[in-house]
C-alpha cells in the first residue's frame, strides 16, 4: 500500500528531470519574427528582378552612348575656353584702358578694376575648362575605341537621297579645261594619309579628337593648349614632327607659338643654349598656357 501511495501522500517518487535544451537564448521569438507575414517586404521582393533589369539597361545605354557623349563634352570644353579667353584678354585690356585713363578713386577708375578682377576669375575659369577637357580626354583614353562607335540595333530606315543636279557641260569643260570631269569617289578627299596618319595613330584618342576640332587656320587661344596637351603626352618632341601633327610650317609655328611659349613658361627647350641646335625640342611644363 505505502508502495502503492493510495493513501494520497504527495511525497511520491520524483520524476527524472528533462535534460536542458540546447538551443541559444532568444531564438524562439527570432523564429515567430520570421514567420510573420509582411505583404511590404513581399511587395519589395516583386520590384527586385524590375530593377536588376533596369540598372542592366542603363549600363548598357551608358556603355554605348557614354564616350560619344564625353567627346562631345570635351569639343565643347576646349571651344569654351578659346572663348573665356577671349573674354579674358578683352576684359583686361579695357580694365587697363579704364585705369588709365580715369584717376585714382574714380567710378570709372573702380570700374577698370572690377574689369580686371573679373578677367582674373576669368582666367581662372580657363584653367577648370582645360582640366575638364583634360579629363574627359583621360576618361576617353581609357574607353574602348570599338565599343564607342557602336550603336545599338536597329532597323535601318534610310530615306531617299536628294536629287544631284549636274552643271552643264560647258562649264564642266571651262572648269577642267576642255577635259572630261568623272564623278570618282576614290579620288574625294579622305582621312590624312603617309607619314602625318602614322604620327596621329601613335597619339590618344581625344589628342585625334582634338587636332581634327582645330581647322585649317585655329585660333592661338586653341592651338596652344592643343601644343601643350600634345607634348604633356609625347614628351619632348621636334617642331617638325609638331608641324607634321597640326599640318603646319615647322618656322611659322616656331615663330609664332613655340617660342612665345617659351618665354611665358609654358614650354621649354631641351638645348636652352642654342635655339637654332639641328636636335632642337620642346617638351611641357607643368604651367599650362594663357
Amino acid at each position: 500500500m505505502q508502495s502503492l501511495n493510495l493513501r494520497g501522500d504527495p511525497s511520491g517518487p520524483e520524476e527524472p528531470a528533462a535534460p536542458p535544451s540546447e538551443e541559444p537564448l532568444g531564438l524562439a521569438p527570432i523564429r515567430r519574427w520570421l514567420r510573420k507575414p509582411r505583404p511590404r517586404l513581399y511587395r519589395l521582393w516583386l520590384w527586385a528582378p524590375l530593377t536588376a533589369n533596369a540598372v542592366r539597361k542603363a549600363f548598357v545605354w551608358l556603355r554605348v552612348h557614354g564616350p560619344p557623349a564625353m567627346r562631345r563634352a570635351a569639343r565643347f570644353a576646349w571651344k569654351a575656353v578659346v572663348a573665356v579667353q577671349a573674354l579674358r584678354h578683352v576684359a583686361r585690356r579695357i580694365g587697363e584702358w579704364f585705369r588709365a585713363r580715369f584717376p585714382p578713386g574714380s567710378r570709372g577708375h573702380e570700374f577698370g578694376a572690377q574689369l580686371l578682377a573679373s578677367s582674373r576669375a576669368l582666367g581662372r575659369a580657363v584653367k577648370a575648362l582645360l582640366a575638364l577637357g583634360g579629363g574627359l580626354d583621360r576618361v576617353t583614353d581609357l574607353l574602348p575605341a570599338a565599343e564607342a562607335e557602336t550603336e545599338p540595333s536597329r532597323p535601318a530606315v534610310r530615306s531617299a537621297p536628294p536629287p544631284v543636279r549636274k552643271p552643264p557641260r560647258r562649264q564642266v569643260a571651262a572648269a577642267t579645261g576642255g577635259a572630261p570631269q568623272t564623278n570618282d569617289p576614290q579620288s574625294s578627299p579622305g582621312p590624312p594619309k603617309g607619314a602625318r596618319a602614322e604620327a596621329l595613330a601613335q597619339l590618344s584618342n581625344g589628342l585625334r579628337l582634338r587636332i581634327r576640332t582645330l581647322g585649317q587656320r585655329p585660333r592661338r587661344g586653341a592651338l596652344r593648349p592643343a601644343i601643350w596637351r600634345i607634348l604633356r603626352e609625347r614628351g619632348a618632341t621636334t617642331s617638325e614632327r609638331l608641324g607634321l601633327l597640326l599640318n603646319m610650317d615647322p618656322a611659322n609655328l616656331t615663330k609664332r607659338h613655340l617660342s612665345p611659349m617659351v618665354a611665358e613658361g609654358s614650354l621649354e627647350r631641351t638645348v636652352p643654349d642654342r635655339i637654332t641646335h639641328p636636335e632642337q625640342a620642346y617638351r611641357a611644363t607643368h604651367i599650362p598656357p594663357g
